[in-house]
């Protein structure tokens, strides 16, 4: 049982790694920057702005940067909301969103079990079926 639990763990970690870096390189592959848009900077003030936020360096340094941040818990700046940090946004968030995804659990929970209660009643209906294209149709549409 351990055994299985360290397996798991290590392919936890990797999927996470995988996901990290293939996230943070597939962003800067994509055309534009987080400063490009209808206004257009100064040269120096843009030059500035890369070395803020060390846009200036080659995407590998960027990233292991990066990455000694994220392991320390330092978010770093947001692009978007200038001067704000990303961990700061996230905590004044999060208990909007711990609200809505405990009461979005509860109702499903609810709504779930007695509609699977009344299908394995009435197997083979057309509530059962009903309830089943429902249940395929939220799992396989994207939201």
């Amino acid at each position: 049982m351990l055994q299985f639990l360290l397996q798991r763990a290590v392919q936890t970690l990797f999927t996470f790694l995988v996901l990290i870096v293939s996230t943070f390189f597939l962003l800067r592959l994509a055309p534009g920057g987080p400063f490009d848009g209808e206004r257009v900077w100064p040269p120096e003030i843009q030059a500035h702005i890369n070395a803020k936020y060390e846009l200036n360096l080659p995407v590998t340094t960027q990233f292991f940067h990066w990455a000694r941040d994220l392991a320390h818990g330092d978010l770093r700046e947001s692009f978007h909301y200038i001067g704000t940090p990303v961990t700061e946004i996230i905590l004044d968030a999060l208990p909007a969103s711990l609200q809505l995804g405990f009461i979005a659990l509860a109702l499903s929970v609810f709504f779930g079990m007695w509609i699977g209660v009344i299908s394995a009643w009435k197997p083979g209906s057309v509530f059962d079926f009903s309830a089943m294209v429902l249940a395929v149709s939220g799992i396989t549409l994207p939201s």
